[in-house]
């Protein structure tokens, strides 16, 4: 464990000392499911968390993929129809100049939507523009399920995200899970996990030794 990492746990160890977690009351009336997390039944209660999120219908996945192949000269019209798209609705696309960019501007506008869906706006979106680069089926959903898994509250994902928008790059099983099981070693109870991670969202990027890239 890296003299980082020490420093990290024992100002979690602090703070988990000092703080009084109030376990998470159920709510008098529950909301139905998330539309893009659709609860599942005849799942057993265990200690840790499944890495699993649900399957969805197709009809709540977006509706368009990258596309076809395409040459050079067709991915810089694309580029330069997604930048004007992106100045149409206030994005402003100066960082994204690095960026691998989706094939058609169809796409970009699903992940717009998407992150809008969630409770983001484009001054949101223009803070963090990185995201953009991340697909909604690949990268988005997988993550976002898994949060609501451990206790960020439906309601409160797009907060999160807005916190630290960074989570959307992370891998749920190479990245997320590890942590996780790193945070309830440290006595973390499990219904006390999104309280702490909505606290201190950043408390995901730890990089542990033999998990994550330092």
């Amino acid at each position: 464990m890296t003299s980082l990492l020490r420093r990290r746990t024992q100002a979690l160890k602090t703070f988990l000392t000092n703080s009084k977690l109030s376990p998470i009351k159920p709510s008098q009336n529950p909301q139905p499911p998330f539309p893009f997390f659709p609860q599942q039944s005849g799942v057993s209660k265990c200690q840790s968390f499944s890495t699993q999120y649900p399957k969805f219908p197709e009809y709540e996945m977006p509706s368009v993929t990258w596309g076809v192949v395409q040459g050079r000269k067709e991915k810089l019209v694309s580029r330069v129809i997604i930048c004007d798209y992106f100045k149409g609705i206030g994005i402003v696309p100066d960082e994204l100049e690095d960026l691998e960019l989706p094939s058609t501007v169809e796409v970009m506008c699903e992940r717009v939507e998407f992150l809008q869906k969630i409770g983001l706006t484009i001054d949101d979106i223009n803070e963090y523009p990185l995201m953009l680069g991340c697909s909604v089926r690949k990268n988005i959903i997988p993550v976002l399920g898994y949060l609501e898994k451990i206790g960020i509250q439906r309601s409160r994902l797009g907060e999160f995200v807005k916190n630290y928008p960074q989570v959307l790059h992370m891998s749920v099983v190479v990245e997320l899970v590890p942590v996780v099981k790193f945070l309830r070693g440290l006595d973390v109870e499990k219904q006390d996990m999104g309280y702490v991670l909505m606290k201190y969202p950043e408390l995901l990027g730890f990089k542990l030794e033999g998990t994550m890239s330092t």
